[in-house]
């Protein structure tokens, strides 16, 4: 009898240039990867679904007839993979929000606030809505008399819900960069011209920039809480007293971090499209948390989980980049 050997699936992955190769060859161009190029590629491993399973670093093996017959280590621990969206991404032929252009869309601009703390007076918005082009300008007063809220994703506890920030500021601003307003117009030039000639009213108050200053309550970003501490959650393990007291060395420091922000290559956006006539919501442009993002939105807007579809294109970046 000859040898015996063990069976194996080889999944088939499909070129993971997405058909910008094939263009190429249609010029007599060859595209490579390395000096091996597109033909007799490895298999990558980290495609197949019993990989996915298993534990990155463990040892991997096939077994057959109840005893393993082969067993390595996972070699893609360490080695360089081949990256599969640059070709298409190098060549032009990517599609991020910008990319996006829908029959008959229109194109909306914030207004943010320019101060940390103040009281919102008021907002002229006529001169902006008189502008060639401009379709609308929206503020908290077009959206009812309870203006809806930004609800938390992560940890919805109950004693959060009313420090929630309104979609658009009423009565108040408490950040630098708070959305006030939003122009609706024809092009982004044009709804960035309107945002100049929106006249606006904030009584500025002291802003709140460190802890001490939250402690000291003489400035309230919640008057009607009475406190600049939003909750109080205690945990403890073991007696801590008694650590501190038969510890052989104990000291006390003030620690502080500086201010930083993700810098991505690509700003924030996206591209809603409402269906009349399917009573569908589209949207491009739903980076990261799709799920989460789908069902807030769905429940801000009344309509039913299915009635939302999001899409995410390629990226600009992420936080951490």
């Amino acid at each position: 009898m000859g040898e015996t050997r063990v069976a194996m699936w080889l999944l088939h992955t499909r070129h993971g240039d997405h058909g910008a190769c094939a263009a190429e060859r249609g010029a007599e161009r060859r595209c490579r990867s390395g000096a091996r190029g597109l033909v007799r590629e490895h298999l990558p491993l980290y495609r197949l679904r019993s990989h996915r399973r298993g534990r990155a670093g463990s040892a991997r093996g096939l077994s057959h007839g109840g005893g393993r017959v082969v067993s390595a280590p996972n070699r893609l621990i360490g080695s360089a993979l081949e990256r599969v969206e640059d070709l298409r991404l190098l060549r032009g032929r990517g599609q991020f929000v910008a990319d996006i252009n829908r029959p008959n869309q229109l194109h909306a601009v914030i207004l943010r606030s320019p101060v940390a703390h103040g009281l919102l007076r008021g907002i002229e918005t006529d001169a902006a809505l008189k502008l060639d082009g401009v379709h609308v300008v929206l503020t908290a007063h077009d959206l009812g008399e309870t203006v809806p809220r930004l609800p938390i994703r992560l940890q919805p506890l109950p004693e959060l819900e009313q420090f929630c920030q309104p979609m658009l500021a009423d009565e108040k601003v408490r950040y630098v960069g708070e959305p006030m307003a939003v122009v609706i117009a024809e092009s982004p030039a044009i709804a960035e011209d309107a945002l100049d000639l929106i006249k606006i009213e904030i009584d500025s108050l002291p802003a709140i920039t460190s802890r001490d200053q939250a402690e000291a309550v003489e400035t309230l970003l919640f008057p009607e809480h009475g406190s600049n501490v939003s909750m109080r959650w205690n945990a403890v393990k073991g007696d801590a007293d008694v650590a501190f007291e038969t510890a052989d060395y104990t000291r006390r420091e003030t620690f502080t971090v500086q201010r930083h922000a993700a810098l991505f290559m690509e700003p924030r956006g996206f591209v809603a499209e409402w269906d009349t006539g399917a009573d569908r919501l589209t949207v491009w442009g739903a980076a990261k948390v799709a799920f989460a993002n789908r069902k807030i939105l769905a429940a801000t807007l009344g309509l039913d989980l299915d009635q939302v579809d999001m899409i995410e294109g390629d990226v600009g970046g992420s936080f951490g980049s």
